[in-house]
């Protein structure tokens, strides 16, 4: 392993171990702020990820279309824009607001080789541009399908609890059940109506429309 990506709270005790380790380290972030304090501790790059991104969300989120260009103004280091992107209009909008490349996440789980369980890939294919929901955990936000476990959520009718959980993603993500965890999602799903291979995704991302 050369490189490793941290998300989901300060990064300041990794960095020094797994630069001790001969690794590159990609630290993904919300907000400038955030940013700028990666760069500080060693971030070999950025992936800034806008508030449309699937799964755990902060309370400040930012649009990809505004946090990428901020953060790229405020930051030395290379940084890749995550977000709302699932086809070739997403990346070309990435390359065109100064990222490097771009993380992309939903749509790779509506793909054959996923090992998500078919409703789980039903969900992202079928959801419409209003698919996906913020549920509040407590100390963070997912978000996710808009399944009824999740509406549920929403409305305060069911807590977090055991929702988060290894046992729930697996039960949920991999084995299909629905109700027992939530299916992490951006809203990138609305463009999403089919299920392809890995290098169909890559394909028509990247190699048959590259920006002159």
């Amino acid at each position: 392993v050369k490189t490793v990506t941290v998300s989901g709270g300060s990064p300041k005790t990794l960095i020094p171990l797994l630069r001790d380790l001969g690794m590159k380290i990609i630290v993904v972030v919300p907000t400038v702020s955030v940013a700028k304090g990666a760069e500080a501790l060693g971030a070999d790059a950025i992936v800034a990820e806008g508030a449309e991104s699937g799964g755990v969300q902060g309370y400040y989120g930012v649009s990809t279309l505004v946090l990428v260009p901020a953060v790229i103004d405020a930051v030395k280091v290379p940084v890749i824009a995550a977000g709302g992107i699932g086809d070739s209009r997403g990346y070309k909008a990435a390359l065109a607001l100064g990222a490097e490349g771009v993380q992309v996440g939903t749509r790779f789980i509506a793909t054959k080789e996923c090992i998500a369980h078919p409703l789980y890939k039903k969900g992202v294919v079928e959801s419409g541009d209003t698919g996906t929901g913020l549920v509040d955990m407590g100390r963070f936000r997912i978000r996710a399908l808009q399944t009824k476990l999740a509406v549920e959520m929403i409305k305060g009718e069911k807590t977090p609890d055991n929702i988060f959980t290894p046992k729930a993603m697996d039960a949920a993500w991999v084995k299909g059940d629905l109700e027992a965890g939530l299916l992490p999602a951006g809203q990138v799903a609305g463009l999403i109506s089919t299920v392809l291979s890995v290098k169909e995704v890559i394909e028509e991302m990247i190699e048959e429309n590259q920006i002159p």
